[in-house]
């Protein structure tokens, strides 16, 4: 994916993996802006139960607007795969800030 184009966002670096997919780090051509793209696992985009809470996510997050909540961007379905575009804010993990600053609940 590294280096591929979803709209105006072209995918720079991979920054973590799930069980449900992946998480990029793009770049906006024209806006200069970086965001995160969640991409929905490709072993998982034949299956309609997963496609259906990934759209789902997509469409809960466009309604939420909170300081502590990620924007979303857009939402993109395409021949190549779904894709959820997001606000990027960089910092440490829940699971470093844990390990470093609070520890176990």
């Amino acid at each position: 994916m590294i280096g591929a184009t979803i709209l105006n966002y072209e995918i720079n670096e991979l920054i973590d993996e799930g069980g449900m997919g992946s998480i990029y780090l793009g770049q906006h051509k024209f806006l200069d802006r970086q965001v995160a793209i969640k991409d929905l696992n490709p072993l998982l985009r034949n299956k309609p139960e997963i496609i259906k809470r990934f759209k789902n996510e997509a469409q809960i997050l466009s309604k939420l607007n909170h300081p502590n909540i990620v924007t979303l961007y857009d939402y993109v379905e395409n021949e190549l795969g779904y894709y959820i575009i997001m606000e990027y804010i960089q910092g440490e993990t829940l699971a470093e800030y844990i390990e470093t600053t609070t520890g176990p609940i």
